[in-house]
């Protein structure tokens, strides 16, 4: 785990949600994490809260601008509404291009992929249930990117997998991961 130097950097856009802080808190001694959210003095409070946990003021910045906080980022996680995602898709799709971007969505939603939005970029979906991430994405190196940093979570990760097989019909295969 790096803790000096991070080479690194993950944008948590929607970083004062409760998944957004789980999540910032659980990678910021391997990653430097980008906090984004429309409400500066909670973003501020969590900044602060990883400067402790860390004890590197390196390791955390807050931003005001999604697209901002994307451009920065080698990795983006967007824990904000699934009906804000498609017009943050829209605005940072112009910085995402070949990024890793984890679309967090709660379990009881209704939504789409974001892919669509970001043709550039390697969406993965990470759809929350309790304590449960059931990830799925179509390109591989992505997806276990989104795994590795879920990982710091403590969650169980659930990957999803949806093979095509001859005849346009398709496999679905479920791997579990424990940490």
């Amino acid at each position: 785990m790096k803790n000096v130097g991070y080479n690194n950097s993950v944008a948590v856009i929607g970083a004062n949600s409760k998944a957004g802080k789980h999540i910032a808190t659980a990678i910021c001694k391997a990653y430097r994490v980008l906090l984004m959210d429309t409400d500066a003095m909670q973003t501020t409070t969590l900044a602060n809260e990883i400067r402790n946990i860390t004890q590197s003021p390196e390791a955390v910045e807050t931003l005001t601008c999604s697209k901002d906080a994307s451009w920065e980022a080698d990795v983006i996680v967007l824990v904000v509404p699934v009906a804000l995602q498609p017009a943050i898709a829209q605005k940072i799709a112009e910085v995402a291009t070949c990024k890793t971007i984890l679309q967090i969505i709660s379990e009881n939603t209704n939504h789409s992929s974001i892919q669509n939005l970001l043709p550039h970029s390697n969406v993965v979906s990470v759809t929350l249930h309790d304590t449960t991430a059931i990830v799925q994405g179509k390109n591989k190196v992505a997806v276990q990117l989104a795994i590795h940093l879920l990982s710091f979570t403590h969650w169980k990760i659930v990957e999803k997998k949806v093979y095509k097989l001859k005849e346009n019909k398709q496999q679905l295969n479920i791997h579990s991961y424990k940490k």
